[in-house]
């Protein structure tokens, strides 16, 4: 028999009117399942500013007016190093170590906002906090170390320059009447609010890929992007106030992994997605893959991979993809140009910029 909306009764009919936009728009916010689909694809000219990098770069930022590298030089003890956006190095420094200016592992999650540089250190559980012009003049007397009680289970620990700490805390399995992840918004030490709905169902995808959870934040410090990985998923936070809220999810390359307790295995389709993040007030940068799958990997091991930076709004729209000859380890924007770092086939790491 053929139904036709005539032939259904008033009353389903209305339940129907009502129920469809509902049905509609969650599957629109919450599964976007697939690859992103970029409204425009570039290869912009890649400039090659600074090919000298004798350390191990770990992530690129913009902080006034300069381009700055965190990092680790195995030598010198390094871990900070300042450039003008011609890629001349004016000035490194902020020693590895447990000293009153010294960093264990901040280095690796940085965060630039209003001309201040704040370390992140989970291992030590302090914060480095420093205005770049001033470090500039009178050096690490203008680093400032705060201890951070950070509780059980932390996996991200970032905040803002005003003093909000966002803390991403996992922990494998579920126990029972406890979350498989919680998101905490604390000011000045005392919790104002908590997040635990998830981006996947199952509790071990939530730990694993809490595990490398790529975070960034605006440079108002009022929204966030957090990338649960191995994948490509978008969730986008409004920091209001003392309040967290997720405003959209977006998953756009699945993560196919067998977990295998704190580990995983990847399937042979698995597609490489999303290794870092960098936000500005308007875009949400990645480095990108989209393209490579763990048989592409296995079969030439050569094979460079996240040769792409993508950049999506804050809805997490897809929006551009800047198509690159090298790996991509990093990437931030100033002055409506794109900073990178990347690394040639040879393993040399370098500064390069683009336009947008």
């Amino acid at each position: 028999m053929r139904l036709s909306i005539k032939t259904i009764p008033n009353q389903l009919r209305l339940s129907l009117a009502l129920l469809l936009p509902f049905l509609f728009c969650q599957c629109s916010e919450k599964n976007n399942n697939g690859s992103a689909d970029f409204r425009t694809i570039k290869r912009p000219e890649v400039k090659i500013i600074n090919n000298e990098l004798f350390y191990n770069p770990h992530k690129i930022l913009a902080c006034d007016g300069k381009i700055v590298v965190t990092g680790n030089d195995p030598k010198s003890g390094e871990t900070c190093f300042v450039y003008d956006t011609d890629g001349a190095l004016v000035w490194s420094g902020v020693l590895q170590g447990r000293g009153p200016a010294e960093t264990l592992t901040g280095y690796m999650f940085p965060v630039s906002q209003n001309g201040i540089i704040s370390y992140y250190d989970l291992q030590s559980k302090e914060k480095l906090t420093f205005k770049l012009s001033t470090l500039l003049t009178d050096g690490i007397s203008a680093i400032e170390k705060t201890f951070a009680d950070l509780p059980p289970w932390t996996l991200v620990y970032t905040g803002t320059s005003d003093g909000k700490e966002i803390i991403l805390r996992s922990r494998m399995g579920n126990n029972e009447g406890t979350p498989s992840r919680t998101i905490d918004l604390r000011m000045d030490g005392i919790l104002t609010d908590s997040f635990t709905e998830l981006a996947f169902d199952n509790p071990e995808m939530t730990f694993i890929t809490s595990i490398q959870a790529q975070v960034a934040i605006s440079p108002s410090g009022k929204k966030m992007i957090l990338c649960p990985t191995p994948g490509a998923t978008l969730e986008i936070f409004s920091i209001d106030g003392l309040k967290l809220k997720r405003l959209a999810l977006k998953k756009y390359i699945e993560p196919k992994i067998v977990v295998k307790g704190a580990s995983y295995e990847r399937e042979e389709d698995y597609v490489f997605g999303i290794e870092r993040v960098s936000a500005t007030e308007d875009t949400i940068y990645a480095v990108y893959d989209g393209e490579t799958t763990w048989a592409d990997f296995k079969a030439d091991k050569t094979k460079m991979i996240y040769r792409n930076i993508a950049s999506f709004d804050w809805d997490g729209n897809p929006d551009i993809l800047y198509k690159t000859d090298y790996r991509v380890r990093s990437v931030c924007e100033l002055e409506d140009k794109l900073y990178m770092i990347l690394e040639d086939e040879s393993g040399l790491c370098m500064i390069a910029r683009m336009n947008k």
